[in-house]
């Protein structure tokens, strides 16, 4: 796949998403000194090979640098993608009516008196 091959979020926006699933996978990364996470390391249909590799890289770390050993930890993730490439997906969010959103707007700005010439 080339840089022009690359799909991004965004170029997907409208489009017909035939060929794409919704996956759980499980992802490998290290955190820093109080616990956060700093880097992936990837993503991984099992979860056993995802553990695995977690021990393995901890044993490696600190048998080679017990005082700056870096750590990993294993997650359940859920992602978007069509067996190519994945888009990690988040919280789920709450979509506003804008319809109505426009019609508190307005409520407001004649309660208020406010001269308002943006259209919304």
């Amino acid at each position: 796949m080339g840089e022009d091959d690359i799909i991004t979020l965004a170029s997907l926006v409208g489009k017909d998403l035939t060929g794409f699933s919704v996956k759980k996978l499980f992802e490998v990364y290290m955190i820093d000194g109080e616990g956060e996470k700093t880097e992936s390391v990837g993503f991984f249909e099992t979860q056993n090979v995802a553990e695995v590799l977690v021990q393995q890289q901890n044993t490696i770390e600190v048998t080679n640098n017990p005082v700056d050993a870096k750590h990993y930890r294993t997650e359940e993730v859920i992602i978007l993608t069509d067996g190519e490439i994945g888009f990690l997906l988040g919280e789920p969010i709450t979509i506003l009516d804008d319809e109505e959103a426009r019609t508190k707007i307005r409520e407001n700005v004649h309660k208020k008196g406010y001269c308002s010439n943006v259209k919304i």
